[in-house]
């Protein structure tokens, strides 16, 4: 047998159908302001030693947060392509949303910045590090802004309760 090669055909995007325009990444005033209310006001003990983090607060223009937990926010250490966006090095960064950001009532957002902010803390040795859904911040979540989420699905912490 003869090897015949064929061309490939390229995917076209329908006609009308523009590109996506590339993701933006933006300081989020907005979102430090909750957040310096939150650290320095809740009795979380969690956040305690979040007066000692660098935080940066960034807008994204896409309408998901991958990788993070509810869509909106992520959490995660300071990736070093975002110093151009912050000024410089941060312990960690917070990315919102921005459409979903502008979604949500003051409520919610409170609700979101603290659920993100409960994902950064230290290890025993002082070390910044991300932390996983735990029992006692899902309670404290609850207490304080009720089962909420922007389109009042269910939202993924209840999976501590799901069994595998």
């Amino acid at each position: 047998g003869e090897l015949v090669q064929m061309p490939i055909e390229k995917k076209r995007r329908p006609k009308g159908r523009q590109a996506k325009p590339p993701t933006t990444y933006t300081k989020a005033g907005a979102v430090l302001t909750v957040a310096e209310d939150l650290i320095q006001r809740t009795d979380f003990e969690g956040m305690w030693a979040l007066k000692q983090a660098q935080i940066a607060y960034i807008f994204t223009s896409a309408d998901r947060v991958a990788g993070g937990c509810d869509e909106t926010t992520g959490v995660s250490r300071f990736p070093t392509k975002l110093t151009a966006v912050a000024g410089k090095a941060f312990d960690f960064v917070v990315m919102v949303s921005e459409p979903r950001w502008e979604r949500l009532d003051e409520k919610q957002k409170r609700a979101t910045v603290f659920h993100a902010l409960s994902h950064a803390g230290q290890d025993d040795n002082g070390r910044w590090k991300i932390e996983k859904h735990d029992f006692a911040g899902f309670l404290s979540e609850v207490k304080r802004f009720g089962l909420w989420t922007e389109r009042l699905s269910r939202p993924k912490q209840l999976g501590l309760f799901d069994t595998k």
